[in-house]
């Protein structure tokens, strides 16, 4: 059996010591595999990058195109690559199932903070960076997106509600089929 069968199979019932059965967990089932591939935080590390150089989505052409109103803040292509970078080790999937504390949570988003603004700082010309302004942009950016995406697992939802599919599926696979009255009467 491949690694992949093996992932994706389902529950079997397995007779256990005395005759008793009982379910034989399986690592994770399809809904719960299908469920965590489509999590996908990093995909606004994508449209940030965008943000910073200056663009934005246009929807009737189904790509970025450069906003003018944007370039007094607008990065240049290297700032936004690699600030946009900083962010995947918290925009990822990993993160939106963890268990991190309100403390962990501010301390790792402080310091994704600081390590934007250095970057920026050592990096000004590089990055396009002609004013404060632009500064500031960028630590909003970071501050925002790193806090909400590490506060996100909190209250385990994500969690949550995988598990609630996979116990939903579950139930509905374990559930035994309810036999008539004639089924029972011959069974003694």
């Amino acid at each position: 059996m491949s690694s992949q069968e093996e992932y994706n199979q389902e529950p079997q019932m397995v007779e256990g010591k005395g005759g008793a059965s009982y379910y034989q967990p399986v690592v994770m089932s399809s809904e719960k595999a299908d469920l965590y591939d489509k999590i996908r935080p990093e995909d606004v590390v994508e449209t940030i990058r965008y943000l910073l150089m200056g663009y934005e989505y246009d929807k009737n052409k189904g790509q970025w195109t450069l906003n003018k109103n944007y370039k007094n803040v607008a990065l240049s292509e290297l700032g936004a690559w690699q600030l946009s970078t900083l962010l995947l080790p918290v925009a990822n999937k990993n993160v939106s199932i963890s268990k991190l504390n309100d403390g962990e949570i501010r301390a790792r988003t402080k310091m994704m903070v600081r390590t934007a603004m250095k970057m920026c700082l050592r990096n000004w010309q590089e990055y396009g960076i002609r004013s404060p302004e632009q500064l500031f942009f960028v630590k909003e950016i970071v501050l925002t997106i790193s806090f909400i995406t590490l506060k996100q697992p909190e209250g385990a939802g994500v969690r949550t509600f995988i598990q609630g599919v996979t116990q939903e599926s579950r139930i509905v696979q374990e559930q035994p089929k309810k036999e008539g009255m004639m089924g029972a009467i011959f069974r003694r």
